[in-house]
């Protein structure tokens, strides 16, 4: 689990899931912490080495930030469901979702034959 600040997010963790949750203690135990390599620069020496992913078997090197290319464009797109009630801002955001995985998917083939 990718997380900012899983460093101290993850010190109660099976604390809080086994009090909310404990149906998921089983799945929570296995749950693997990591920071992004972009974020990580700003924690200490030890996270860097706990929490890197450049550190975690089976990670590889990956900065984990795609997700966050979509926020600005998100951020546009809110402008436009304001107006509108909780069931069509539902139903627009995930068109609007939807079509911008397609997009990233259709784009691929440009970006696996540079």
């Amino acid at each position: 689990l990718s997380y900012d600040a899983a460093c101290q997010y993850s010190v109660n963790w099976l604390k809080q899931i086994s009090q909310q949750f404990s149906d998921l203690v089983d799945f929570a135990e296995r749950v693997r912490w990591a920071i992004s390599t972009l974020h990580i620069k700003d924690h200490k020496s030890n996270c860097m080495y706990m929490y890197g992913m450049c550190y975690k078997e089976c990670m590889g090197h990956f900065h984990a930030e795609t997700v966050e290319h979509f926020w600005p464009t998100l951020n546009q797109f809110c402008k436009v469901t304001r107006q509108m009630t909780p069931g069509h801002q539902h139903d627009a955001l995930t068109a609007f979702t939807n079509d911008w995985n397609w997009k990233k998917v259709a784009g691929m083939d440009t970006f696996f034959l540079l």
